[in-house]
């Protein structure tokens, strides 16, 4: 237990985490905290035929605390390859729950990729992947494929990913 003049700060429980403020219950106790790499992949309809990244332009990081990881990737071309298909970023270092309402988006950034109307992309429920979407003015989405990226495409994405 530590404490200050006002009382109860935090304290290590013996099954293991840490709570705060007098709290001792084990479901609120912070008992996992985490910080990594990981490589972001790009892959059209699954193939990834001839894709080449930027030198040091493929890469991840991901800071996970209790069950929410938050994640970063960016990706740069400098060979868009022969693969044909939807495109989908992955290697994401967790699987969303296989969960209603667990699919994921965040904010999103492309560069030299065409697209109708607004850009985004979702980590659907039970998968370590994002599919890069477009959304039309009347609302329907479709996938973005090989033909709407180039040489010299950048994509980077930012979410958060909540696993319980």
């Amino acid at each position: 237990h530590f404490f200050t003049a006002g009382g109860e700060r935090m304290r290590i429980l013996a099954a293991g985490g840490l709570t705060f403020n007098g709290d001792t219950a084990a479901a609120n106790a912070l008992d996992d905290y985490e910080e990594g790499s990981w490589t972001p992949t790009l892959n059209f309809g699954g193939g990834t035929t001839g894709i080449a990244y930027a030198t040091n332009y493929q890469f991840g990081t991901y800071t996970k605390i209790g069950n929410v990881v938050h994640c970063h990737a960016m990706i740069i071309l400098s060979n868009k390859g022969s693969s044909s298909g939807a495109a989908y970023v992955g290697g994401i270092p967790f699987s969303t729950p296989d969960a209603l309402g667990r699919n994921r988006t965040g904010a999103i950034f492309l560069s030299s990729v065409t697209f109708a109307n607004q850009y985004s992309f979702v980590v659907s429920r039970n998968n370590a992947s994002a599919t890069l979407q477009e959304t039309l003015e009347n609302g329907s989405t479709s996938n973005l494929t090989n033909a709407d990226f180039s040489n010299g495409s950048q994509i980077v994405l930012d979410f958060t990913i909540v696993l319980a």
